[in-house]
């Protein structure tokens, strides 16, 4: 998990002016990371582990910690790569959840299902 967790943390960011993240904006991005790697890898379905889903785990975790990033600061980051991936942001509500759902508890959701 330190290994995801460090990954997510060494993304590199892009402000929207195209500047970086300041020491206090990066640490306060880093703390982001922690809360959001905790609170998705408890939420983890029984039987899985992070090293089962680590790439997908650690994009989550950066949408989740910009998320809060955008909420708390103001600040609008841009862009992100993590894990290789390299994400083009205009909005971030839930995806990180949403990348996640095929290893979290309850599972994927399907929209416009009907039994």
């Amino acid at each position: 998990m330190d290994e995801i967790i460090s990954a997510a943390k060494g993304g590199a960011l892009t402000l929207a002016g195209g500047e970086d993240l300041s020491s206090e904006q990066r640490s306060l991005l880093q703390s982001f990371c922690d809360a959001a790697a905790d609170a998705l890898s408890a939420r983890l379905r029984p039987g899985v582990s992070p090293a089962d889903c680590a790439n997908s785990l650690t994009v989550a975790i950066m949408l989740e910690a910009v998320e809060l990033f955008r909420k708390v600061n103001g600040g609008e980051i841009s862009r992100f790569e993590a894990a290789g991936v390299s994400v083009q942001l205009s909005g971030t509500s839930g995806m990180g959840e949403r990348l996640l759902a095929p290893w979290l508890k309850g599972g994927a959701a399907f929209l416009g299902v009907r039994s």
